[in-house]
């Protein structure tokens, strides 16, 4: 097998070997995955056989953005703010952008990046493979600014051209970006956001989620295609935020990249082995939809702390407020679990394993 992003020869790295993958829309898939990573330029990444191609066709073919917040972004907090994903990510890359303004968001889904782009007074244009979202886009951009198919439909260029989330999951790089630079003006810039599965691991259990980016690898597949790319640490914690251009911007070392917690991840597929109605799992996203297969259904509830969350089901298990009386598995990063655990004080932490004393002196 064959890098997809460097055409070395890659290794096995990890097997998901119980059925508990998902979907990035929040579906059971249900089904185990082998991980390979490619020692030459550090991609992680899923076998594209023609099984799995039809496995997320399948997907896709039901493919519907996350509900459960009735459609809106993801609220993130930095320092004492709340500011949506999107409107984070616009504000770390304005100052590539200037005075640009004509803008397409590529894989637009629900349309929440085009929501914070419209507001910014961007002269917004929009494109998906799906018209499950036809109305809202429309509305946000107007009827005939919305381009359904490849991307080889649209027929005009732009200054500023979004990828959110979409990178991870082409299954043929080169080909996908000859056809985005055809539709980018010759200084337009690319804004490019990705998980960062290094340090948001489970990320791995995304099924359709076909490559799983580090700066490393994400910085090697880009230097392919652009020859200006920006890295940033700081925009949006557990994703990597690229901004990049064949006209000159600033450049930026590649960050050094984080060690990936194989142990916390084990401890993670051992949840299979308990679970009970004394515990409850924090999140309502993917991590957490894992969770809930791992367990086989052996948990009291989810908590989340979005209101808009609240009082819905997820996995046949209702959505609360807060942890009751159960102990509380917290599917994050470690250093993340640890935060969260400081912060609401109160809860007894059953995964993962963590220094009790560093977060007790806060509690």
């Amino acid at each position: 097998m064959e890098c997809l992003s460097c055409s070395k020869p890659v290794e096995i790295f990890y097997s998901i070997n119980k059925p508990v993958t998902v979907s990035s829309d929040v579906r059971p898939v249900s089904k185990s995955i082998d991980l390979y990573k490619c020692n030459n330029c550090q991609l992680i990444q899923k076998r594209t056989n023609k099984q799995y191609l039809d496995d997320v066709s399948k997907i896709y073919e039901s493919y519907f953005a996350q509900s459960l917040a009735q459609g809106g972004d993801e609220l993130l907090q930095s320092g004492d703010v709340s500011y949506t994903r999107s409107e984070l990510i616009l504000r770390s890359v304005q100052k590539y952008i200037g005075t640009k303004k004509k803008h397409i968001d590529i894989g637009c889904g629900s349309g929440v990046f085009l929501s914070a782009s419209v507001s910014k007074g961007f002269d917004s244009y929009a494109q998906d493979i799906s018209s499950n979202h036809q109305k809202k886009i429309s509305g946000l951009v107007g009827e005939n600014r919305f381009y359904v198919g490849g991307i080889d439909v649209i027929d005009q260029k732009f200054e500023v051209v979004s990828l959110i989330h979409v990178l991870e999951h082409i299954p043929d790089f080169n080909a996908f970006f000859e056809n985005l630079k055809s539709i980018m003006e010759k200084d337009a810039v690319l804004i490019i956001q990705v998980p960062y599965s290094l340090e948001n691991l489970y990320d791995l259990f995304v099924y359709d989620h076909i490559s799983h980016f580090s700066y490393t690898s994400l910085h090697s597949l880009l230097q392919k295609y652009f020859k200006y790319i920006n890295l940033s640490e700081n925009a949006v914690y557990k994703e990597i935020t690229a901004v990049v251009s064949d006209s000159p911007i600033e450049k930026a070392h590649v960050p050094e990249d984080a060690v990936f917690d194989r142990e916390l991840l084990d401890e993670f597929m051992g949840l299979s082995d308990g679970g009970g109605e004394e515990i409850s799992i924090l999140g309502s996203g993917p991590s957490a939809l894992v969770a809930a297969q791992l367990l086989d259904g052996r948990f009291s509830h989810f908590i989340d702390e979005d209101t808009r969350k609240q009082g819905s089901t997820l996995f046949g298990k209702s959505i609360k407020a807060d942890a009751g009386a159960s102990e509380v598995i917290l599917p994050y990063p470690r250093k993340q679990a640890e935060s969260i655990a400081s912060r609401l004080k109160n809860i007894n932490v059953y995964y993962p394993k963590l220094e009790r004393s560093h977060y007790e002196r806060n509690r």
